[in-house]
């Protein structure tokens, strides 16, 4: 129930605006542009000045007395309905004359207050539940659905502390339209509880197109920063490796390697060459040709397919057993297919190895790991909404694309699932949010002898 200094109401959202022309209302939001057809000038004056809050019955009397019109009220009934569908309005709960609450969604998807059902269940907040700030707000949400609440900070510490039963009716009819409360029959369900809260949330964060404001290539940072070059120079020595012979065999054809493909945990000591690990690295991910987009950001040719051809992934390269190459941590450079040394350091060689050692069980260091990173700026300076997911995209191609350059030099592979972002930044000297692992593979000549789980020949 509403009290005496409550009020629920409506409002463009922020970053969205309406403005009444002679054709009808013309919404602009980030990314697109509407026109709702509205014959009445009265009405889409009225609800142009919605950047005010004021209920639904407000603004239908404001459109009667500007239009002259009783007909006005139905109309605005009408569109109203067709703004909350597009996501351009927002609902808030104003204590007072202060904003105490909203519920609203990004992109163009629908924004509506559910009422919270007199059903006699407890609810509780969703064990999916994300809490971040937001101009002062204390910003609610989960991957459950597309819509967020907000709300002061005074309210979210009653929130946590009492439940939301201690909060005025209309703000826990937020939470619940946002799926933000649930029974625990709800709570304890397969489809909830198999969820993490952060992989909910970036699941459905970079998964809706329409729920993004800014989703894609949009050069969002284009304005503000330069793009990040493709090429990098060397810290210090360089290896120069053999580039293969384009006269020879390529090596197995691709049905073969593909049917062939299978994961080695195991490897030979000392079988390992330099010109097995060159031809896997100028097959993968040697940079054939760069050039600039007409936004100046470096676009390239490498052997394996990446969004917008940017290419935002680097390889380093452990090495503890290759014929020809002086064990270290080298970072690949695919313009001038030479591996630059990174460090030389044992204990640093070491430490790297055992991260890729562990998760296989393996008693010895794998001839070669092979540490995937990301550039993020390189990817995330041009796109918007979606750039990380994108980028495990291509870790997934280059994934699939070392295995069959592998199986064709003669080395067996396995792709490992996790990699120590702090183990990282403390060899390379990154920064974390500048450049971070997203994969990771051991490679060698394979044992084998080594059982295939699978019982294929």
């Amino acid at each position: 129930m509403l009290t005496m200094t409550e009020k629920l109401t409506l409002a463009v959202r922020p970053g969205v605006s309406l403005r009444a022309e002679p054709e009808g209302l013309v919404i602009d939001a980030p990314g697109w542009s509407q026109t709702l057809p509205v014959t009445e000038a009265g009405v889409s004056a009225s609800l142009a000045g919605l950047t005010t809050d004021r209920s639904a019955e407000e603004i239908a009397r404001d459109a009667v007395v500007a239009s002259g019109s009783f007909g006005a009220a139905m109309t605005v009934q009408v569109v109203l309905a067709r703004l909350q569908s597009l996501g351009v309005l927002e609902h808030r709960v104003v204590a007072d004359g202060n904003l105490r609450a909203w519920l609203r969604t990004a992109g163009a998807m629908p924004c509506a207050v559910s009422r919270m059902p007199d059903d006699g269940q407890v609810r509780t907040l969703s064990p999916l539940l994300i809490a971040t700030l937001a101009d002062g707000f204390v910003q609610l949400e989960s991957g459950a659905t597309h819509l967020k609440v907000g709300l002061i900070p005074e309210l979210f510490g009653r929130l946590v502390e009492e439940g939301h039963g201690s909060l005025p009716g209309p703000v826990a009819d937020l939470l619940f339209s946002a799926g933000l409360l649930l029974t625990p029959d709800e709570a304890a369900d397969r489809r909830v509880r198999q969820w993490d809260p952060s992989d909910a949330w970036f699941h459905r964060r970079v998964s809706e197109s329409r729920g993004n404001d800014g989703y894609g290539g949009t050069y969002h940072l284009a304005a503000e920063f330069d793009p990040l070059p493709y090429d990098r120079p060397a810290p210090g020595a360089s290896i120069a490796l053999p580039v293969p012979d384009e006269s020879e065999p390529k090596g197995a054809p691709v049905i073969d390697a593909i049917e062939k493909r299978r994961s080695f945990r195991s490897f030979q000591a000392g079988k390992t060459t330099l010109a097995q690990l060159s031809q896997v690295l100028y097959r993968t991910v040697r940079a054939r040709q760069t050039f600039p987009d007409d936004h100046g950001l470096d676009v390239v040719d490498r052997p394996y397919p990446s969004g917008g051809s940017i290419h935002e992934l680097d390889t380093y390269l452990v090495i503890n057993d290759v014929a020809g190459l002086d064990p270290g941590i080298y970072r690949y450079a695919p313009l001038r297919h030479e591996l630059d040394l990174i460090s030389a350091d044992p204990l640093a060689r070491t430490r790297l190895s055992a991260d890729a050692q562990i998760p296989l069980r393996a008693e010895v260091p794998a001839p070669i790991v092979m540490i995937i990173s990301a550039r993020f700026g390189r990817l995330m300076w041009k796109y918007q909404g979606m750039p990380y997911a994108l980028l495990t995209k291509h870790v997934g191609v280059l994934y699939q694309t070392t295995y069959l350059a592998g199986e064709a030099a003669g080395l067996g592979v396995c792709g490992i699932g996790g990699t120590s972002s702090t183990l990282f930044a403390q060899v390379t000297g990154e920064h974390p949010l500048d450049e971070g692992p997203v994969g990771m593979m051991v490679l060698g000549v394979a044992d084998r002898t080594e059982a295939d789980p699978w019982g294929r020949p």
